[in-house]
């Protein structure tokens, strides 16, 4: 079964206590200055508003009751911002108080002196200005405006920045992608750089009228992929960042038409706005986006209210499924993605659908690549039958950094996993029902906000915790011996070949108490005439058929325990295959042993025992 159609994973995404957004956009306004012939309003699409400013109390209710939970303010819309200085500076003041993010789309018509320094004086982080061409000529088929002025309003900005000594507002300049444009996007990385600009965002384009059969996403990938090959040569060059939206616009796997193009009906949009970005339109409505219908409105319902309300809930429930809304479908915003074969591991960066909701995008560092976690995050993997799941997981190195970590699995208690700031550790917990086929795991923590409590900081965590990778480990065994000592799993391979050196062991330890500081033990071997595949002969008598065995071989170990770690810990052998053993089906069994070489009695357990060792599972020499 793939993942989105999991029975535990679809509640989870239409569970209605959803977590609070990131990020939301706002819609300060729908009247524009220019008429750009690809803008849905301009073309006289249905959907579109007419032409209205947001009532200053809805923007109070806005700003008052949901940008204090928030990270990042997106100001967007069918409109243009700089019409509206006023709200735009009401926001900007906002989102200093609360230490929030605000980014801008505009068109620069209005970026004059005035303009510039509102920007600059408000902090506005990220300014995304919108050409979409590269050339005088083209820009005026487009947008129909003097392009040399755009030029000159930039350069205002820039030279006002200099004077203020302030890196912001970053510059973005965005293009979408069509017929008309596409061969002047290694034009405007050469422009952005020329501009102080750091990226070049190609937005993909859905089709109507005027621009039918325009849109390179929809009709020409191989010219957008050979166009961007070309964009990024130049931008590694002159250090432009070029950024795709969607980001696999021009993968094999995509939409065409507003459909998969493909004929496996079962692929999924890729998008997570109904969990994480609401957007706030000019009349008090909420949507998941610019292209839904709303879904309430603030004027007859609090946010809370709609944004865990049943219309919510529906769509998450819908929006991973095979047949996601129609307006989701014809959406060029979010491309598609093959439905998720889900794993017993999951790594960042590798099988990220298997990150449910709660996560940051994924980074990596010295240590490799990871997901930091929002207040509350969850994973999914798939298994049965496994011994115990694995984290590695590390916390932030700032003073009074997230100190407790809870782990919640399937539902069961939650587990507390104490940290040092900056600490990194392999956290192993049981699995206490390991015959579920998919394991939901739930990482919380009492939430600390970089932003909330070091000065100046607009860092968006919450719970300050990296994770590098989550698994299931380990068959099961569950054998307890005397002196504090539960042998909770074990894993190595089925099938080794003979002429190997050795093979690896596993085994997981759990100690209730104080562990011992050391650990001997050995893993014995001993060869039984069991074919592959079959069950094992009955114990008693597989017990006669190795007892006088002179084939048998084994590996000792001694193991220094981590005294301050969490009660389970991994003990890794390797085990060494002496020179031309015979091949064939093998038995291996694990104990401890004392100082003085005595070995530690089982106490209890479901496993065969042999004297006072615990057969786990067999593997064959091939």
């Amino acid at each position: 079964m793939y993942l989105e159609d999991h029975p535990r994973y679809i509640r989870h995404l239409s569970d209605p206590h959803a977590l609070f957004p990131t990020a939301i956009n706002i819609e300060l306004t729908t009247f524009c200055n220019l008429k750009c012939i690809m803008c849905p309003k301009t073309c006289g699409i249905a959907r579109t508003p007419a032409n209205r400013r947001m009532d200053p109390e809805i923007l109070d209710s806005i700003l008052s009751d949901v940008v204090p939970g928030i990270s990042r303010i997106d100001l967007v819309g069918d409109g243009e911002i700089l019409l509206e200085p006023a709200m735009l500076k009401t926001v900007l003041q906002a989102a200093r108080k609360h230490r929030v993010l605000v980014n801008a789309s505009t068109n620069a018509v209005l970026l004059n002196e005035q303009a510039a320094e509102l920007l600059i004086e408000g902090e506005l982080h990220d300014l995304n200005v919108s050409l979409d061409a590269a050339t005088e000529i083209t820009y005026r088929k487009i947008r129909g405006y003097d392009f040399k002025k755009i030029i000159a309003n930039i350069e205002t900005l820039n030279r006002r920045k200099a004077e203020r000594k302030s890196d912001i507002p970053h510059l973005h300049f965005s293009m979408v992608g069509m017929k008309l444009n596409i061969s002047e996007l290694p034009a405007l990385v050469d422009l952005a750089a020329e501009c102080n600009a750091e990226s070049v965002i190609l937005q993909a384009m859905g089709e109507f009228d005027p621009v039918k059969n325009q849109s390179i996403y929809l009709r020409n990938r191989d010219i957008g992929r050979e166009t961007v090959l070309q964009a990024r040569e130049i931008g590694s060059k002159r250090r432009i960042r070029i950024e795709l939206w969607p980001e696999n616009q021009f993968d094999e796997v995509g939409i065409g038409n507003g459909s998969p193009d493909t004929d496996d009906i079962s692929l999924r949009k890729d998008c997570f706005f109904p969990w994480d970005v609401p957007y706030f339109a000019t009349d008090g409505s909420i949507r998941p986006c610019c292209a839904m219908p709303p879904l309430g409105n603030l004027q007859e319902q609090s946010f809370e209210a709609i944004w865990s309300g049943n219309r919510y809930t529906h769509l998450r429930k819908l929006m991973k499924s095979a047949s996601p809304p129609e307006a989701c479908q014809t959406c060029p915003g979010r491309g598609w993605h093959p439905p998720t074969i889900p794993a017993a591991h999951a790594q960042p960066g590798k099988n990220d659908t298997q990150y449910a909701l709660g996560w940051f995008e994924t980074e990596q560092d010295s240590g490799g690549v990871y997901k930091w976690a929002r207040e509350t995050a969850s994973i999914f993997l798939a298994g049965t039958d496994a011994a115990l799941l694995s984290l590695d997981l590390q916390t932030a190195s700032d003073p009074g950094s997230t100190q407790q970590v809870y782990v919640q699995i399937d539902d069961e208690d939650l587990v507390p996993i104490p940290f040092e700031p900056g600490q990194r550790q392999r956290v192993y917990l049981p699995l206490i029902h390991p015959d579920l086929d998919l394991h939901h795991v739930r990482l919380t923590a009492d939430p600390w906000c970089p932003a909330r409590l070091i000065p100046g900081s607009r860092d968006p965590r919450k719970l300050t915790v990296k994770t590098y990778g989550a698994a299931l480990l380990g068959s099961r065994c569950n054998a307890e011996f005397n002196l504090n000592i539960r042998l909770l799993g074990y894993g190595f391979p089925r099938a080794v070949d003979a002429f190997e050196k050795s093979f690896h062991v596993d085994l997981y330890l759990c100690f209730d108490k104080h562990p011992p500081t050391e650990l001997l033990g050995f893993i014995h071997l001993f060869p039984v005439s069991s074919p592959a595949g079959k069950p094992f002969f009955p114990w008693a008598e597989l017990k006669r058929k190795i007892a006088p065995s002179n084939h048998r071989f084994q590996s000792d170990f001694r193991f220094t325990t981590d005294v301050i770690a969490p009660r389970i810990q991994n003990l890794p052998i390797d085990v060494k295959i002496p020179f031309h053993q015979p091949k064939g089906t093998w038995v291996v069994m694990a104990g401890f042993c004392t100082e003085t070489g005595k070995r530690i009695p089982v106490i209890r357990t479901r496993m065969p025992v042999y004297r006072h060792s615990v057969l786990m599972d067999r593997i064959e020499l091939t």
